[in-house]
């Protein structure tokens, strides 16, 4: 069963080996460390830790971890009425916790300050001074 079908480019010869290597381990690669793997294949831990970290293979593990965590939600809400325990609750409501906060978004954060003009800047022929925020948004008050 292939679990991984990344296109990876032609020279790369060892990440194609490697992900033969993962999918022949079958569903439970996803769950093992770089050691583990390089324990299990003929692959050594650092070539492991950069296939593992490869922007395409990261991509596709976290949207496959994922998928497991929403389909693991939907099992356990599908069986919580049969179920008298706190602990399985507990358990749900963390993976949902878990689930919320991986949906935040991340990303760059920008930071706009003035900074006042030297001088020299103050007379350059290509400067030009803002006279207002070209960054401020207008919020109607709806009292």
């Amino acid at each position: 069963m292939r679990v991984m079908n990344i296109q990876f480019n032609e020279t790369e010869i060892e990440l194609q080996q490697m992900q033969e290597s993962f999918n022949e381990l079958g569903v439970d690669a996803l769950y093992l460390s770089h050691h583990e793997l390089a324990a299990a294949t003929e692959f050594n831990a650092m070539a492991w830790r950069e296939f593992l970290t490869d922007p395409r293979v990261r991509e596709f593990l976290e949207s496959e971890l994922a998928l497991m965590q929403q389909t693991s939600i939907m099992k356990m809400m599908k069986d919580i009425d049969q179920s008298k325990s706190t602990g399985q609750a507990q358990l749900l409501n963390t993976l949902i916790q878990q689930t919320n906060q991986s949906k935040k978004k991340d990303g760059p954060i920008f930071i706009y300050s003035y900074v006042p003009l030297n001088e020299e800047e103050t007379y350059a022929p290509n400067v030009q001074t803002l006279q207002s925020d070209p960054f401020k948004v207008d919020v109607p008050n709806n009292q």
